[in-house]
């Protein structure tokens, strides 16, 4: 396998875990990362999507969400969504 390249960061595993909702929490990664290990790899490991606006706010369950580890902190991402800049999300129609 070719080694998978990130600016100064070279992992032996060209595996990224992609965000996905109500799985990939501290737990989750946690094992991935001890499996990969096991068979003598590594990876990023990203946790669950948050919105931009909820860690401005710093929100405790998105804050939660992001949640990592000590050991996790060489190889870890956060999957971000922004908003519309709207309340609530809604965009205005055009009818308006």
């Amino acid at each position: 396998m070719t080694p998978l390249t990130i600016g100064p960061h070279r992992l032996r595993t060209p595996v990224v875990l992609a965000p996905m909702a109500g799985i990939t929490n501290q737990a989750y990664r946690r094992l991935c990362r001890e499996q990969a290990a096991l068979g003598g790899g590594d990876g990023v490991f990203v946790s669950e999507m948050v919105t931009s606006r909820a860690l401005l706010e710093r929100n405790d369950e998105s804050m939660r969400l992001i949640a990592h580890d000590a050991d996790e902190v060489a190889a870890v991402g956060a999957a971000l969504r922004g908003g519309s800049g709207c309340r609530g999300g809604r965009r205005p129609s055009a009818r308006q």
